[in-house]
């Protein structure tokens, strides 16, 4: 779900006015004796402005662009290789200050063509939004439309933060609207998304067409889904828990979990209504991944995830062994504290991971972390912060192949309250891990 009002797409189509220009031709000077902007002038980007304009659009449109901040994008190398690639034409309009020559604003211009490939997004957030961009694509095809195969992509419209306010996001739009009436036979047919107040109502000042607007809290995305494409699993798939199945994933820990789980079975933990209870209020954000057969459609492996923030009160536990338990796993809480290592206030935590009795050497408990990871990515603004233990060999293996961070061992055998070990029969499992991972 991406948050933050509505995104709107605009068309504009330019009347004919039978100029047939190459962009090479275009004086960009008629366009600034048709537009007096003080203190500034308009130029065409080029490759030797390439990486500012880059930077610009780093440092002044996507900290502030709210579809970017809502799902915490990061301006990283691939957005850097993304937008350069975007902006490859050179055909991007700049205001630039007469002074100082920095860009003060700026509106990109991208040639497109019906049937162009799809570019190539390797940022998973910037494909995110590409993908809620286009995902209304038959509603409003530019081609479709007005029977065209070419037509320009506005995008990136924004002014310099210590520069707004003076009008210089509209005369950009003017200026590039003047502009590509030079490029080529007309009509022209342009397109842009306004996803700010900003760029809405400089959309609406210029009298552009809305040929679409999207509710931003109502697009979903099934993660799931993605999430099932790059794991591939022999005889089954991946999904959520759910309130449907609730009681069937309980049902699951206590047959495949809680009895082969050394802790719990060096003190004898019963699987009782009280463990069930807690397990159900553990579990009730559905948010734990699944594995589920494709023929008999019944759980086979689990990992449950569970959302938890700095100060959140700890849950009540009736049942006096899995109390314990919790001691046991939280009693050096001050030297692993995930919200002070990571100075966050928020983490998941992983817990119960487990395969069916029957399934087990298959891999499904690593498919199930793994698909957890690519799941939690998912969940917020990055870098979303983990946290689970490892209380067998397998758990811990496993821990260990995602290169989770160690963040604290204990030996269970040294384990003591009021002067007795508790965990004297843990078998081959000496030791309780705890690990953590951070998420970009």
């Amino acid at each position: 779900m991406i948050d933050n009002n509505t995104n709107t797409r605009y068309l504009v189509l330019l009347p004919d006015n039978h100029m047939a220009l190459s962009s090479a031709n275009c004086d960009i000077a008629q366009v600034n004796k048709s537009i007096e902007i003080k203190d500034a002038h308009i130029e065409l980007s080029s490759a030797a402005r390439a990486y500012e304009l880059v930077g610009f659009l780093g440092e002044h449109f996507f900290p502030y662009e709210p579809i970017s901040k809502s799902i915490g994008l990061e301006f990283d190398e691939d957005v850097r290789q993304y937008l350069l690639e975007f902006l490859n034409d050179n055909l991007s309009v700049i205001v630039v200050h007469n002074q100082t020559k920095e860009i003060v604003a700026c509106l990109a211009l991208a040639l497109e063509y019906d049937g162009m490939p799809e570019a190539k997004l390797p940022n998973k957030k910037i494909a995110l939004i590409m993908e809620y961009l286009q995902h209304k694509h038959e509603d409003m095809d530019v081609y479709k439309r007005f029977k065209c195969n070419k037509s320009v992509h506005f995008a990136f419209l924004s002014t310099h933060r210590l520069h707004r306010g003076k009008g210089l996001a509209t005369h950009a739009l003017r200026a590039a609207l003047l502009f590509v009436k030079e490029l080529g036979p007309t009509p022209v047919h342009v397109y842009g998304e306004g996803t700010s107040l900003g760029s809405q109502k400089i959309g609406e000042k210029f009298e552009c067409e809305i040929i679409h607007r999207f509710k931003n809290e109502e697009y979903e995305v099934d993660v799931i889904d993605r999430v099932n494409k790059s794991i591939e699993i022999k005889d089954a798939h991946i999904e959520l828990s759910s309130a449907a199945r609730a009681y069937e994933l309980v049902g699951f820990l206590g047959e495949h979990f809680f009895p082969y789980e050394p802790i719990s079975k060096s003190i004898g933990l019963e699987f009782n209504e009280d463990v069930r209870q807690y397990l159900l209020e553990f579990l009730n954000d559905n948010l734990s991944v699944i594995v589920v057969h494709n023929q008999t459609k019944e759980i086979v492996a689990c990992l449950a995830l569970a959302l938890e923030y700095d100060g959140m009160p700890e849950a009540k536990l009736p049942n006096k062994k899995i109390a314990l338990i919790m001691e046991y796993l939280q009693h050096k809480h001050e030297d692993m504290d995930v919200y002070k290592r990571f100075k966050c206030n928020k983490s998941v935590h992983f817990a119960f991971l487990s395969t069916h009795r029957l399934h087990r050497g298959k891999g499904l408990a690593t498919h199930a972390l793994r698909a957890a990871l690519l799941f939690v990515k998912e969940l917020g603004p990055t870098p979303v912060h983990v946290y689970g233990e490892g209380t067998s060999l397998g758990s811990q293996k496993i821990g260990e192949k995602f290169e989770c961070e160690i963040i604290h061992r204990f030996k269970n055998e040294e384990y003591e309250v009021d002067g007795e070990v508790i965990f004297k029969n843990t078998g081959d499992v000496k030791e309780l891990i705890c690990y953590v991972k951070e998420m970009h």
